[in-house]
């Protein structure tokens, strides 16, 4: 497509992996500690 060589394509798409990758866990990682202080979701009856 724009000429790039295959070994800076591998690197870009596994950086672009590897941040998606960071993201996911924060995200994971910071709804729990948000669940432990009390703010998850209320069941109710």
């Amino acid at each position: 497509m724009k000429h790039i060589p295959e070994e800076h394509g591998f690197i870009y798409a596994s950086s672009i992996i590897r941040i998606g990758l960071v993201l996911l866990v924060s995200i994971i990682t910071s709804s729990v500690i948000l669940w432990s202080y009390g703010f998850g979701p209320e069941f109710v009856h």
